[in-house]
């Protein structure tokens, strides 16, 4: 079954996946760019990214290709007008893979290790509920304006959970993430899970 066709279909909303590879990527179709904008643009076209591709310190810091929290940290707390220590304590709550990737691949690809979609609150809530009607309790999430994008990415590659976001002021910007619209990032084993209970509930 085609996760993303099925998200599609049950969200109204479109779906793109992102795989995050152990070696060098055979080629690249790109020039640096930041991860969110990478999504955006995978929604219509593959794209293929080495990691010294990624441009943005907080993607980097999400997938464990920087250890510089206290620079991170610093830029954070000039560019949002915040202590910094706050910005010490927004960084260290943020998911972050174990492993760096060497490349990633994103688009309408085979066998991607998240999903992620833009989505309106009512693609959202179909979400949700999907989500609900298969676990029967409520989803606890954190939210935060900062990393948004990335560190969903890293929560469901690491957590294997759904994260949802509100975005980020740079996701917004240079991911394309319009104003009626947040994050929804899934790992691909829950989306299976989700599609397959869909499907069995739909042959009763």
């Amino acid at each position: 079954m085609n996760e993303i066709r099925f998200l599609e279909e049950a969200t109204g909303d479109r779906w793109t996946g992102v795989k995050l590879l152990g070696s060098a990527a055979p080629d690249s179709t790109s020039d640096s760019m930041r991860l969110c904008e990478a999504v955006a643009a995978s929604f219509s076209r593959r794209i293929v990214l080495s990691s010294d591709q990624l441009a943005c310190p907080g993607a980097r810091r999400s997938i464990t290709l920087d250890e510089d929290d206290e620079g991170l940290a610093l830029q954070m707390s000039e560019k949002a007008g915040m202590p910094v220590r706050f910005a010490r304590q927004i960084i260290a709550e943020r998911p972050r893979l174990e492993t760096a990737p060497q490349a990633m691949v994103l688009g309408n690809i085979e066998e991607p290790d998240v999903l992620v979609g833009y989505l309106e609150p009512l693609a959202a809530m179909k979400v949700l509920r999907l989500w609900q009607a298969h676990f029967g309790t409520s989803l606890h999430i954190e939210l935060s304006g900062f990393l948004a994008v990335c560190s969903c990415i890293a929560a469901a590659v690491r957590l294997e959970r759904l994260c949802l976001s509100l975005g980020c002021p740079d996701s917004r910007e240079y991911g394309g993430i319009p104003p009626t619209k947040l994050v929804a990032v899934l790992p691909i084993g829950l989306a299976r899970e989700l599609a397959q209970r869909s499907k069995d509930h739909a042959n009763v």
